[in-house]
């Protein structure tokens, strides 16, 4: 079984479109909590800690890809 997905976030990486999407999903997920508790984005590692930033940055990822754009 394969794991790897950096071939997908390349591509998304290269694609304004679902570079964009991606960005807003994962703002979702973090900025009410950034703005409720006034910490910056950049302070989340300090804050927290590791591996949480990217825990919560693959929850909107997970939320992300389950979401439907224009039918598809």
């Amino acid at each position: 079984m394969r794991n790897d997905i950096s071939d997908l976030l390349g591509f998304i990486g290269r694609n304004e479109i679902w570079r964009d999407r991606l960005q807003k999903v994962a703002a979702e997920h973090l900025m009410p909590a950034l703005e409720e508790f006034a910490v910056d984005h950049d302070e989340i590692a300090e804050l927290l800690g590791e591996p949480w930033p990217g825990v919560l940055w693959g929850c909107g990822f997970e939320d992300f890809l389950g979401r439907r754009y224009g039918g598809r």
